[in-house]
């Protein structure tokens, strides 16, 4: 599926496609997370921006960086910390989107959650919440 087709698959409009990481709507929140990015804990995926770059990165400065902020600031205010996510393949390093795969929670009976966030950083962990 193409990177737009899966947020509008899960309800989701995106602004700028080649700029936006998360996008938002009256009743929720969805972020993507690379493929090659993403770990696994006890059989669950997760993501910990905090382990993947102890140091920060160049990324905190883009546009789809600072978007996302505002965006899981909102999920942890109003939706307690949900949100919907997209996997996406590709090399993160080079911005290249080669699939986009919608995580539907009514069929996994799974959903996702902030567990972890910074608003000044923007760092979050992201894991399936029981």
């Amino acid at each position: 599926m193409k990177y737009v087709e899966a947020f509008n698959a899960l309800g989701y409009q995106v602004d700028a496609p080649r700029a936006d990481w998360s996008a938002e709507k009256a009743d929720g929140i969805c972020i993507t997370i690379w493929n090659k990015e993403k770990n696994v804990s006890d059989g669950l995926p997760y993501l910990d921006l905090w382990e993947l770059h102890p140091e920060g990165g160049d990324f905190t400065k883009k546009p789809g960086h600072k978007k996302r902020t505002k965006h899981l600031q909102r999920a942890k205010s109003e939706f307690d910390g949900r949100v919907d996510v997209i996997f996406v393949s590709g090399d993160p390093l080079k911005g290249s989107y080669e699939n986009a795969s919608p995580w539907f929670p009514q069929e996994r009976k799974k959903h996702w959650h902030i567990s972890k966030f910074c608003p000044e950083t923007g760092f979050f962990r992201a894991e399936i919440q029981m």
